[in-house]
């Protein structure tokens, strides 16, 4: 299966969320996923999210107000 792990993100939550969306992508590629860790820090960012929407799952790891 196909997992996109949303993490990181602009809020003051920012490093827990990166922990988070890192343990979440290790468990899931330790299970036989195929797994792409992404860091939302930015605009940038978020208008590669059409082109990930060929995931099978998108699983949010972000924390904070904006998560």
């Amino acid at each position: 299966m196909k997992i996109v792990v949303l993490m990181g993100g602009n809020s003051s939550e920012r490093e827990v969320s990166l922990r988070s969306g890192q343990a979440v992508a290790k468990g899931l590629r330790e299970a036989g996923h195929e797994v792409e860790a992404v860091d939302i820090r930015s605009v940038a960012e978020v208008t590669r999210l059409p082109e990930l929407a060929t995931a099978d799952v998108v699983f949010p790891a972000l924390h904070g107000g904006q998560g």
